[in-house]
């Protein structure tokens, strides 16, 4: 038995010594990897750091201590590391989503739609890229095309609330006031926690619409959910619109 146990380690000593850099840059991965979902962050980062030291090229490792970083709310730092990442794999689509999306968080919409534009080019049907395409249109005020965008996700996910979300705002700054009521109701039919719908459709039922002889019953309860929920404003909303 002793032998055995003696072999084992020899064994693994031998494998271990002849490894390469690459090999052992893909363990630091690993440990990054494992570190990064444990939400042990700096760790990770640490971890991630060794793997591109022993392997310069590790593309994995690059993009996942970019990923670390936005997590980390580093952005510039993530995007150094993301455009590292695509000069040595420039067809990867997640990584050009990832530098999309870490531009959005930095306000610089235009850039990040140039990213989310390589990113679909590249995999049309991954949706994430066309939603946050659609939301730094939204921010650039470019209704049209935002909606366009988030039409797409719906075509694909139509129970997507976050793009539903988006849709009604559209509608009700182009003033479309019906069709924002009714992707309101849709949100909330969807998710029955959401207080910022219960608010926008309280709201455009009590001000704009004035529908139905029960508007006004329906809205006010909309807004005491709202409140209820702890959507800012919407118990003052209330106060204003419902007080006898």
């Amino acid at each position: 038995m002793k032998g055995f146990i003696s072999t084992l380690l020899l064994i693994g000593f031998s494998i271990y010594g002849q490894s390469t850099n690459k090999d052992k840059s893909k363990i630091e991965l690993e440990n990054c990897a494992n570190a990064y979902n444990a939400k042990q962050f700096k760790q990770a980062i640490q971890y991630c750091d060794e793997a591109i030291k022993l392997d310069p090229n590790n593309v994995n490792a690059i993009d996942i201590r970019g990923w670390i970083k936005v997590n980390l709310y580093q952005y510039n730092d993530a995007i150094k590391d993301f455009d590292l990442a695509l000069s040595l794999d420039p067809s990867n689509y997640q990584i050009h989503f990832k530098k999309g999306y870490t531009y959005f968080y930095l306000k610089e919409y235009e850039k990040a739609i140039s990213s989310l534009d390589e990113a679909i080019k590249l995999k049309p049907n991954y949706i994430n890229s066309t939603f946050y395409r659609g939301k730094s249109f939204h921010k650039l005020n470019l209704l049209n095309k935002a909606q366009n965008d988030f039409a797409s996700c719906l075509k694909i996910d139509p129970n997507w609330v976050e793009a539903l979300v988006e849709t009604a705002v559209i509608f009700s700054k182009n003033k479309e006031f019906k069709k924002a009521n009714e992707t309101f109701t849709q949100i909330i039919s969807l998710d029955s926690q959401n207080a910022f719908s219960f608010y926008n459709r309280g709201v455009i039922l009590l001000t704009i619409l004035k529908e139905g002889e029960d508007y006004e019953t329906k809205g006010c309860s909309d807004l005491k959910i709202a409140t209820e929920l702890g959507y800012p404003n919407a118990s003052n909303a209330y106060q204003q619109l419902c007080s006898i």
